[in-house]
């Protein structure tokens, strides 16, 4: 699993990364083998939030629901605001960060799946 932000979440925010053993019994449950959350969060008010990410290895989902943040993928920048649902494949180098004067509250969640590239097909 790429590695979720270490950054120190703010009051009213949180983290969850799911136990390794519970995700290697989701890769292997018929239920849930095609599709499951590998860690999720919310951080509400996210200044100084930061990731850059040289290697990705789920699929990561980052919903804004106020304020506003910045995505580079490769040299192109992407201004995110309120409302804005980013999709990050696998192996897709990316960087992001909260707007400094007007910092985002998003949720998000990485996944992974034998099917998990078909959820992300327009």
């Amino acid at each position: 699993m790429s590695q979720p932000s270490a950054w120190p979440i703010p009051p009213g925010s949180i983290r969850f990364v799911l136990p390794r053993r519970v995700v290697a019994e989701l890769t292997q449950n018929p239920l849930s083998k095609d599709l499951y959350p590998l860690a999720m969060g919310y951080y509400k008010q996210a200044s100084g939030h930061s990731m850059s990410r040289t290697r990705h290895d789920d699929f990561l989902f980052i919903y804004c629901v106020e304020g506003q943040g910045t995505l580079r993928i490769g040299k192109l920048e992407h201004p995110v605001e309120s409302g804005d649902l980013l999709i990050l494949p696998k192996e897709q180098i990316h960087s992001y960060h909260a707007h400094d004067a007007n910092p985002w509250s998003i949720y998000w969640v990485h996944c992974d799946g034998t099917l998990a590239a078909e959820f992300f097909t327009p």
